[in-house]
């Protein structure tokens, strides 16, 4: 990673340039790379409008814009491994008052098995005339002992 420099020492290069003397006698007096002085004074007419290209203003908005979507990105994966968790521990949840229901039926329910669609709503209980509905829930086994 390239070495940083005070914003002093830059002005201070910036200002002896300005003043007539050449970027490779400010770089030997001064110990700074020609490069590093050359980037700067780009960087100055650019800022001025002298020049096209990313102003120093409109690239810390881009720096920021972009820490702040890699922070929502993983905010979002937060929440969609927790939205996962709890959905299993839903689905678990169902299936034990399925096959406690089944049971008071007078069935003799061990587990029950069933596939979910990708990108579905945890089933849920709805209504007391039927007690349990699933939408998009397809069973593949009760298993009754």
């Amino acid at each position: 990673m390239p070495k940083r420099y005070p914003s002093e020492f830059q002005e201070r290069v910036l200002v002896l340039v300005s003043a007539g003397r050449s970027e490779a006698q400010v770089a030997s007096d001064l110990g700074g790379p020609r490069s590093a002085i050359y980037k700067w004074r780009d960087q100055v007419l650019v800022d001025s409008g002298l020049k096209p290209g990313l102003s120093t203003a409109q690239s810390a908005e881009l720096v920021a814009a972009c820490r702040r979507i890699r922070e929502l990105e993983a905010e979002l994966d937060i929440l969609r491994r927790a939205s996962l968790a709890l959905k299993e521990v839903v689905l678990s949840k169902v299936k034990f008052q399925v096959i406690a229901e089944l049971a008071a039926s007078g069935h003799n329910a061990s587990s029950i098995t069933w596939n979910l669609p990708q990108q579905t709503q945890t089933p849920q209980c709805v209504g007391d005339a039927h007690p349990i509905e699933y939408e998009k829930v397809t069973y593949t086994r009760i298993h009754l002992a």
